[in-house]
């Protein structure tokens, strides 16, 4: 699953939900890193982006009780794991 994949996946599950501030937006942020928040721009999740590739486990930062659908959470999951597809290396050693 690509980046852009799941941020449109996350927000078309609520995208009903954008005009009474409920429910869950993902974004991607300059430096790369892809961020879950909450419609009133509260950040809960963060997948981080280093100079080597993404990580692969969320950082989960909820600063309050808050129900991530299970929808999402799969998503949260598809994306880590395709991540770590791109750190699978073959070292050829010449021999």
């Amino acid at each position: 699953m690509t980046t852009e994949e799941f941020i449109e996946a996350v927000n078309a599950v609520h995208i009903d939900n954008i005009h009474n501030r409920k429910g869950l937006e993902a974004y991607e942020e300059e430096n790369g890193d892809i961020f879950l928040q909450t419609f009133d721009e509260v950040p809960i999740a963060v997948l981080a982006k280093y100079e080597t590739g993404y990580d692969t486990d969320w950082d989960v930062r909820v600063p309050s009780q808050i129900t991530i659908p299970t929808k999402i959470l799969k998503l949260m999951v598809k994306l880590a794991e395709s991540m770590e597809d791109d750190h699978k290396l073959v070292i050829v050693t010449g021999k």
